[in-house]
């Protein structure tokens, strides 16, 4: 067991009332922690771990009522369930490639996800029906997202050849908004007379860029 004190001669007078208390941990033999006991909040945090070390379960005791989290894990290790102390339970779906694949709470699905064959994510549809698709370029950097079923509004995506983000454009009811970052490459770029001239990115509300001037 481990005990931290707060000490009242280091702190401010004014929040003496709040610190004047220890917080104990409790860990097993090999050194996870079981219970953290917050004297501050008065509450307890606990931890139970499943036969091979990963974490079965969290709970949280305040007011003599606790709240507790039960988690499961798949056979590729990869987590599966997570019960809640309301009982309902989430259950998470994976491809063969280990990618997450399906959300849902109890019967409802919330969330399904598609990707291409390098792993990429290319869409997403939620349980209120939203669709979100992303296009990516040959160097898989991402070049647009858009969505059906909402009026969101689409994004597009501007690269330079160092990889480096140039602009965003957003339509939809965000049209008219977005970022434009002229001659930004590590914030700062050489003139013709050899001087440094510092930029920073610009935030356009009309998707217009400006000079920056030097500093």
């Amino acid at each position: 067991m481990s005990t931290l004190s707060w000490r009242a001669d280091v702190v401010k007078a004014n929040t003496l009332p709040m610190l004047l208390a220890s917080d104990i941990f409790t860990f097993d033999r090999i050194g996870r922690m079981l219970t953290a006991v917050s004297g501050r909040y008065n509450n307890t945090v606990g931890y139970a771990c499943d036969p091979v070390g990963r974490k079965a379960s969290e709970s949280l005791t305040i007011t003599s009522q606790t709240y507790t989290v039960g988690t499961e894990f798949n056979a590729r290790n990869e987590l599966g369930k997570l019960t809640y102390p309301d009982g309902s339970i989430a259950n998470r779906a994976y491809n063969a490639r280990g990618g997450f694949s399906e959300l849902k709470i109890d019967s409802s699905v919330i969330d399904t996800r598609s990707y291409d064959d390098g792993g990429r994510m290319t869409s997403e549809v939620l349980g209120n029906g939203i669709t979100e698709t992303r296009s990516y370029r040959n160097d898989n950097l991402l070049s647009g997202i858009s969505y059906s079923n909402t009026n969101i509004g689409n994004l597009r995506y501007s690269w330079d050849a160092n990889k480096n983000k140039t602009a965003e454009t957003i339509g939809g009811v965000m049209s008219g908004y977005g970022v434009s970052i002229p001659n930004f490459v590590l914030g700062f770029r050489f003139t013709a007379n050899g001087t440094i001239s510092f930029e920073t990115p610009i935030i356009s509300e009309t998707g217009t860029s400006c000079n920056c001037p030097a500093k």
